[in-house]
């Protein structure tokens, strides 16, 4: 599932809010969303799926 994000990548979680992913280090990575909120996640523990998923901003 890691391989799905990257540092500056836009993501939204399940209840719409949206954020863009700051920094990654090994299976955790930091979260800002849009209410100014930072959120940190270990990848394999506190991400259930679909719990937020990448935003495809590419044309």
């Amino acid at each position: 599932m890691h391989q799905l994000f990257r540092e500056g990548m836009q993501v939204e979680r399940f209840d719409g809010m949206r954020g863009q992913i700051l920094g990654m280090h090994e299976l955790f990575l930091i979260v800002l969303w849009e209410n100014y909120q930072l959120g940190e996640y270990h990848l394999c523990d506190d991400i259930p799926p679909y719990y937020f998923y990448p935003i495809d901003n590419e044309i």
